[in-house]
């Protein structure tokens, strides 16, 4: 049953939503902002100092430099402003180690969520809000830096903290599955 009204909740949601972009479209201003805003590719993302070429560049330096440029060195000296990936900027600062390690972290964390989430249990709805805000930063990450954003430690503790709530080890959950 809670199933059930969850569902429909979710379907009603939609529909809901279906219907304001229908009606928000209706006039010439919605419709021409969104067109603008669908495109793949806009004026700040392409050319040789756009957003795609700061990525490019921002690989070439993770490769070059294994143990990482340091933090805050690529805008003032390699590229106009931050290479907008997360992911790219930790490997990039923090070296291929400090990289993989916030990543191996992330999927982490975004894993042990869902595997205690599923196992149900008095904080199961907590811990699955935490866990779907916690994904949704950490696959924002890959279009914008997060890296400093306070909420998003706050979100991993909160996950870790709640699953330690539950008695359950974090290793032995991630890794009995």
């Amino acid at each position: 049953a809670t199933r059930d009204r969850l569902l429909l909740t979710a379907i009603g949601g939609l529909v809901m939503t279906a219907a304001v972009i229908t009606f928000a479209l209706q006039t010439d201003q919605a419709a021409d902002l969104l067109a603008e805003r669908a495109t793949l590719v806009q004026s700040y993302d392409g050319g040789p100092e756009g957003r795609f070429a700061g990525q490019m560049k921002a690989l070439a330096l993770i490769a070059d430099n294994p143990l990482g440029i340091g933090a805050l060195s690529f805008s003032p000296t390699y590229h106009h402003e931050e290479a907008h990936s997360v992911y790219l900027s930790m490997m990039m600062n923090a070296g291929w180690i400090g990289g993989g390690l916030f990543l191996i972290l992330s999927v982490a964390t975004v894993a042990l969520g869902v595997l205690v989430t599923l196992r149900g249990g008095p904080v199961a709805p907590f811990l699955a809000i935490a866990t779907a805000a916690f994904t949704g930063n950490a696959l924002e990450g890959w279009i914008i830096d997060s890296d400093h954003w306070r909420h998003l430690y706050l979100q991993m503790a909160l996950i870790w903290g709640l699953t330690a709530g539950t008695g359950l080890r974090p290793a032995a959950t991630l890794l009995r599955r």
